[in-house]
């Protein structure tokens, strides 16, 4: 099974910034704490659907290095191994 994911709110988000360029979306307009909060509660949904997924060698995660997005898998990664959901090769793939 694949999920598809967007990035929680972003501080762009936030101001109504459009931000797309690589240059600087991979350095700034990270999350908001709304955003962190959205990406916990989906990391802890997802968990929850864990058993139903049959899925022995663990969870892969790819994210886009743009922060938001970087951030937002971060998170639910790290709410996945708090529910002892394992990771697919331990970590989050950039």
């Amino acid at each position: 099974q694949f999920f598809a994911l967007r990035h929680g709110q972003s501080k762009a988000n936030v101001a109504k910034i459009i931000s797309s360029d690589p240059s600087i979306s991979v350095k700034q307009h990270g999350l908001s704490d709304v955003g962190k909060e959205q990406a916990t509660l989906t990391g802890t949904k997802l968990s929850q659907s864990f058993p139903s997924l049959n899925c022995h060698s663990g969870i892969a995660i790819f994210s886009s290095d743009f922060r938001r997005a970087r951030e937002t898998a971060e998170i639910v990664a790290t709410s996945l191994s708090d529910a002892s959901v394992p990771l697919y090769r331990d970590r989050v793939v950039f």
